[in-house]
Parts: C-alpha cells; sequence; structure tokens
C-alpha cells in the first residue's frame, strides 16, 4: 500500500480496513463515494496528500480475519449485514429520532439549523428502513441463490438477472442518503457543538457522527465487496448458462 495517490478510497479500505480511521480522521467518505481517487478528494478537501498517505501507509497492515471483509464468503458477509449491521441500525435509529426531537424541542428556536438537520435525520432513518427491507427481501436473497447455484448442476434453478437490472435502483438508494448526509454535515460544520450544548445536544452529535461512520463501513462491505463479487458472479452464471 505504498503507491496510492491513483487508488480509489473503497479499494484502499478494501485492501487494508485499518486504514478507514484515517479517511474517518479527513472527512473522507469510503462507503457512500468510494469510488473517488485519492489525489482527486485530496486536492477537492485542500488536503496535503503526502501527509494523507504517510498515514495510511502507517496503519495496522494486520489483516485480522474479524474485519478482513474482503476474504469472506459472500453468505457470510450478508449474515452479517443482517444480523449485525441491520439489527444495530434499527436500534441506532430509534435513539437517533428521540434524540433529534428532544433536540430540536430545545434548540429549534435557537439555532434554526437544528430543524433542517432534525429533519435530515428522521429522512434518512426512512430511507435506510426501506433499503434495508428492499436488500433482506429482495437483492440478499437473490445473492445467496447465485451462491447455491455455483454449488449445484447448472440448471437446477431459474436465473434471472436481478442485480444487473436493479444495480442504478440500488445505487440510487445509497446516493440520495449520501446527500442528506452531506446537508448535515455541512450545517452542524462537522458535528461542531455549540458552547451552551446540554447533555442531550452533545449525545445526539456524537451518536449521530459515530452513526455515520458505521453506516459508511456497511456502504463500504456492500458497495466495494459483495455487490461487486456477487454481480460477477451473477454474470459469470448467465453467460455460461
Amino acid at each position: 500500500m505504498i503507491h496510492l495517490e491513483n487508488k480509489t478510497v473503497g479499494n484502499i479500505v478494501t485492501e487494508n480496513v485499518n486504514t478507514a480511521k484515517v479517511f474517518q480522521k479527513y472527512h473522507i467518505d469510503f462507503g457512500f463515494n468510494g469510488d473517488i481517487v485519492l489525489k482527486k478528494v485530496c486536492k477537492k478537501k485542500k488536503l496535503d496528500i503526502a501527509e494523507v498517505i504517510l498515514e495510511l501507509n502507517g496503519v495496522n497492515k494486520n489483516h485480522f480475519y474479524l474485519k478482513d471483509y474482503n476474504n469472506w464468503h459472500l453468505n457470510l458477509l450478508i449474515t452479517f449485514l443482517t444480523d449485525v449491521h441491520h439489527l444495530h441500525k434499527q436500534d441506532d435509529l430509534m435513539l437517533l429520532k428521540k434524540l433529534a426531537n428532544q433536540v430540536k424541542i430545545k434548540y429549534g428556536d435557537t439555532y434554526h439549523f437544528i430543524n433542517t438537520v432534525v429533519n435530515s435525520v428522521i429522512s434518512i432513518a426512512d430511507d435506510l428502513l426501506m433499503k434495508m427491507n428492499y436488500e433482506e427481501t429482495v437483492i440478499y436473497p437473490h445473492i445467496k441463490k447465485l451462491v447455491a447455484i455455483r454449488s449445484k448442476p447448472k440448471g437446477t434453478f431459474p436465473l434471472h438477472a436481478v442485480l444487473s437490472e436493479n444495480a442504478t435502483i440500488i445505487e440510487k438508494q445509497r446516493l440520495i442518503i449520501s446527500e442528506k448526509f452531506k446537508v448535515i454535515t455541512k450545517f452542524t460544520d462537522n458535528y461542531h457543538l455549540p458552547k451552551d450544548a446540554c447533555k442531550t445536544y452533545t449525545l445526539f452529535y456524537y451518536k449521530l457522527k459515530k452513526f455515520q461512520f458505521y453506516l459508511q463501513e456497511h456502504n463500504h462491505i456492500e458497495r466495494n465487496i459483495l455487490l461487486p463479487k456477487a454481480l460477477e458472479l451473477e454474470k459469470s452464471l448467465i453467460y455460461s448458462a
């Protein structure tokens, strides 16, 4: 991982998930927009690319299996995303909506941008619940079917290009959520707390910032690892049939 300037941030994190913390430090989105090249995002954010690369090359090189998602079986990735990420996100979304409304009631008249932030949080929560349902009822079952077909004789199951046909929908869902988070980070100045912020306000920003990073990791696994591999498998099975 020495020459990184022409690699995408998504590929860098795929090669070593430990680099995600560096991108978090510099507010570089590796999950929603992981296809941007490192030198391009550094130029856009006016970052010293040499310093960023130095930090990226300085992270732990060990690929611990529990974080080495690129080497996981597709079915294991799906189980992890549904049984761990999706369940936790549902709980987190309930808490975020509760905190958001409490902050809006107390600070909405003082800081008018809070209304925009709260509305964005609620909208993201609704979008994510819809997205997770779509994944669990359409996308993930299809990927599991692809894996099953690969392990059994040809012609065992009827096969349709679900991923290819729905790639635009999947990406559109992701971009909509990404744009709403951009609104949040803009209006909160990257979660900068006002001086009179109470414990609830502080907790709201802390949880929201942590959730955004957690969601980036989730999207990284889906967008940069699971879906490309599943799409490649789908194409190979259809064209070899």
